[in-house]
């Protein structure tokens, strides 16, 4: 009986010794295609205004993979537009700061709106000079 409790004791303790990864955020939500929005009309870009189906895009990156590997013994061709890419950027990814709140207390420092406006200010170089 004593193995018994000697493994749950070291399986116990050997969850409390497990490194926690935390979320570091501002708090404030915001779609992926929002921020991007507000980033590009920051630095006088029009912002995405057409909306195609999710299924359409991802079969097109399919479709290009597909060609891409097919031509692979003749040509090396690396698309930077990928399945994976459109999984990413059609997919919407919250994070919560919740645990980093109660184990360190953790507060945003920097509000969303003054964090984009800094970032616009960093990313000046990239401003569209056409406008």
């Amino acid at each position: 009986m004593l193995h018994f409790y000697g493994f749950y004791y070291f399986y116990f303790l050997s969850l409390a010794l497990i490194p926690q990864s935390y979320f570091i955020t501002n708090d404030s939500p915001l779609p992926f295609w929002d921020f991007l929005s507000r980033i590009l009309q920051g630095l006088d870009y029009k912002a995405p205004s057409r909306h195609l189906p999710y299924t359409l895009v991802y079969v097109i990156a399919l479709v290009v993979q597909f060609f891409c590997t097919l031509l692979s013994p003749v040509v090396t061709i690396k698309p930077t537009f990928t399945p994976m890419r459109v999984a990413l950027a059609g997919t919407h990814h919250y994070y919560s700061c919740e645990r980093a709140k109660r184990d360190f207390g953790y507060r945003p420092v920097v509000e969303l709106d003054e964090a984009i406006s800094r970032t616009i200010e960093h990313f000046e170089h990239l401003r569209n000079s056409e406008t």
